[in-house]
This record gives C-alpha cells, structure tokens and sequence, in this order.
C-alpha cells in the first residue's frame, strides 16, 4: 500500500513538473511569436508607406504630364 502511495505521489509530481515546464515554454514561444508579429507587422508598413509615397509620386508626375499635353493642346486649338 504504501509502495502504491508513493508511486502515485511520485507520478502526480513528475506530471506537474512536466506540465509547468510546458506551460512555461509555451508562454516564452507565445511571447517570441507576438514579438516577430509585431516586427513583421512594422516591416510591412515601412514598405506600404514607401509604396504610397513612390504612388503618389508617380500620379503627380502623370498629372503634370498630363498638364503639360492640356496645355498643348489648347494652344493648338488657339492658333486655328
């Protein structure tokens, strides 16, 4: 009985050692990944804000060829 005893005793120690040690190690990895979301998170939106910068760019210029070509145009049609 008393073998009995201490073989559960012994096994329901070993499970909770095992189990905070797990509980642990899940935590750290929880930590890790919300760490390198967040870092990903602030990679993509450096890049975005570049892309919108270099988009922007790009329609100023199209607008100002395109102002160019109006102007143009309309001296031609001041010169018939």
């Amino acid at each position: 009985m008393k073998k009995t005893v201490f073989v559960l005793a012994y096994a329901l120690i070993a499970v909770s050692i095992f189990a905070f040690t797990k509980t642990t190690e899940n935590n750290k990895l929880s930590l890790a990944l919300s760490n390198e979301y967040a870092m990903k998170m602030a990679d993509a939106s450096d890049k975005l804000g570049e892309l919108d910068k270099a988009v922007k760019q790009t329609l100023l210029f199209n607008h100002s060829e395109g102002s160019k070509k109006a102007r143009k145009t309309s001296g031609d049609f001041l010169q018939i």
